[in-house]
């Protein structure tokens, strides 16, 4: 105990000493965390100030505790995140999109860890480490001040948390299998999810519902919740994952646990640094065998599993930008894996080997992960047209070969009445809130980005004659005017409107204050007798 207690402050105040260099040049916080960490470990082996705990506590199983500690709670918080309303929205692209990344990144790790002789418990590890994704990483990599109802934020929340389903799967099935060695503990496993999830309801209106107002107390509930679940399944000889995954599932009921989420925020924080900076105080570099494990892993993951993810959405029709933008949101590895990596290395089960290879994967990925979020734009514009896979869906353009009809960019309040007016329309629609409702109102509907051409072909733009844009965006005027089409659009200033209304093609060019009902309806009416 007093090994921890003199490790803590350590890791607090370096945290916060790296946070402030690394806040003003942008840097997120989990890599500032692992930075941290792998400060802490360097100064610690190579010093012996008497202020500082002595080298040995890395190798005493004391760091690797704490951040046994801070996964748990990191997994039980994204279990209570998981919202089936918010995965429904792409629930079919998500499903088939993560099941076959997971397939083929799980079958490059498995061959891996069989060719290198590391027999098939380690190599199930390699290839469970290079087929799940992040989610607490990845919905933190969203930008927070843009509309978390963007296309590819819900598209990589959607895939990160069926990705976290079927990650409690395999510990279930898997994990918690061979820590037993029984059917047993697959057994019990699935009743420590089941149970909870059956309760769901009643524990949401008889407890969240009744403290929703008192986060102190709300507070406590989780943290009771994951200490009382966690020990269960420990107790009964299963990974400690499941207990913990449980107890996020009792407490998962839309709307009742949103007070929760914000109660636990300040919490998941201090968890964030005990977890990251204990990640890169451990994260050692690997002996030469497992060097080619971290190599393929990185290539696994860095590399192949977001090709993989914009080849898939392109499939199922998502357009290239916004499937480049959710992939690079889901490269690195799951706090999942670690948590079972840990776990499973000090029961035996793992080799210390292989867990090292892993854990200096994440902490890499972890790092890179923060970059190429950042800087997705960039990175999908230096990409080459033959990765983004632009031919491979022409075939299933839904209205690509329609005629005669008009194109209603944007579903908002104007958007929605604007569509009424008319007799075939089509709609663009960047939100999946507003795919939803266009659908509801037994509307054509084309899910996509307004800037990106694909959509545009999609919307069946050669044969349409009319276009209505109703973003309140000068790009997204601008790109409509650049269609030649016979045209009323909403635009972002009054001095775009005047360029705009220039343009013979144009029969109305407005700011959203100054139209009216009124002259919306008689623009639509002049747009048909053009």
């Amino acid at each position: 105990m007093s090994e921890i207690i003199d490790l803590l402050p350590v890791i607090f105040i370096a945290s916060s000493l790296i946070l402030l260099v690394t806040r003003k040049f942008s840097i997120p916080a989990y890599s500032s965390y692992i930075v941290t960490g792998t400060l802490i470990g360097f100064i610690l082996q190579a010093t012996s100030f008497g202020f500082l705990p002595p080298p040995d506590i890395l190798d005493s199983g004391i760091v690797t505790g704490i951040a046994e500690i801070g996964a748990a709670f990191l997994i039980f918080v994204t279990a209570i995140r998981i919202t089936p309303q918010r995965i429904k929205k792409f629930g079919s692209e998500s499903f088939k999109t993560s099941a076959a990344q997971v397939l083929i990144q799980h079958i490059i790790g498995f061959t891996t860890g069989i060719a290198l002789g590391l027999g098939p418990v380690n190599s199930f590890f390699i290839g469970f480490a290079a087929s799940i994704s992040s989610s607490l990483v990845s919905m933190n990599l969203v930008n927070p001040d843009a509309d978390d109802d963007k296309v590819y934020t819900v598209i990589s929340e959607s895939i990160s948390l069926i990705d976290d389903g079927i990650a409690a799967i395999l510990t279930v099935f898997v994990i918690s299998g061979l820590a037993v060695g029984s059917l047993e503990g697959v057994i019990l496993g699935s009743l420590l999810l089941l149970i909870p999830y059956s309760l769901r309801d009643t524990v949401a209106k008889t407890v969240l519902d009744r403290y929703r107002e008192d986060p102190e107390t709300l507070l406590l509930i989780g943290i009771a919740s994951v200490i009382s679940l966690g020990y269960m399944a420990k107790t009964l000889g299963v990974n400690p994952i499941v207990g913990v995954f449980g107890a996020g599932v009792l407490l998962s009921k839309t709307p009742y646990n949103q007070a929760l989420i914000e109660s636990l925020e300040p919490v998941k924080d201090f968890f964030s640094a005990v977890f990251f900076v204990s990640l890169g105080t451990i994260a050692a570099v690997p002996g030469q065998t497992m060097i080619y494990v971290t190599a393929v892993l990185l290539t696994s993951i860095i590399l192949v599993r977001p090709l993989s993810i914009v080849f898939l959405l392109r499939r199922q029709g998502i357009d290239s930008y916004n499937a480049y933008k959710s992939a690079l949101n889901l490269d690195q590895i799951s706090e999942f894996t670690l948590l079972a990596a840990l776990l499973a290395e000090g029961t035996g089960v793992l080799s210390t080997q292989v867990f090292q290879a892993i854990v200096f994967t994440a902490a890499i990925t972890f790092i890179t992960s923060d970059l190429s979020a950042k800087y997705a734009d960039r990175i999908y514009d230096l990409m080459p047209e033959a990765l983004k896979f632009e031919s491979i869906d022409e075939a299933s353009y839904e209205f690509n070969d329609k005629e005669n009809h008009s194109i209603v960019i944007g579903y908002n309040a104007i958007g929605r009445k604007a569509a009424s007016e008319l007799e075939n329309p089509v709609i663009i629609a960047a939100k999946p809130g507003n795919v939803e409702e266009a659908e509801k109102d037994d509307m054509d509907v084309v899910f996509g980005n307004p800037l990106n051409d694909e959509t545009w072909i999609r919307a069946g733009t050669e044969g349409a004659k009319h276009i209505i844009s109703t973003i309140p965006e000068d790009k997204h005027a601008s790109k409509a005017a650049e269609k030649d089409k016979k045209s009323i659009i909403v635009t972002e200033t009054d001095e775009e409107a005047e360029s705009l209304s220039q343009d013979e093609k144009v029969l109305y060019a407005d700011t959203i204050e100054n139209l009216s009902s009124t002259q919306l309806k008689d623009s639509i009416q002049k747009l048909h007798k053009a």
